[in-house]
């Protein structure tokens, strides 16, 4: 999932440089221009949060197998 997220949020910013030429070509608006930026910054911000997720629930397991270790361990003596 997060590799999809980030396929496109690459592509969301390469046709950002589109936009560019598009508005100095006249052919959008600077309102269109500033709304094509603030969805590429949304979702920017929300794969960073999938990322922060991700290293959360990564340590969560870190964490339970630790206590898994130590319950074995304590369950032995």
């Amino acid at each position: 999932m997060l590799a999809n997220a980030q396929v496109g949020l690459k592509k969301m910013h390469d046709n950002l440089s589109s936009y560019d030429k598009y508005l100095s070509d006249g052919l959008i608006t600077k309102d269109q221009y500033n709304y094509q930026h603030s969805l590429y910054f949304q979702q920017q911000s929300t794969y960073q949060s999938l990322v922060s997720q991700k290293m959360q629930l990564e340590s969560q397991i870190t964490q339970l197998n630790s206590d898994k270790i130590t319950k074995a361990v304590d369950f032995d003596n």
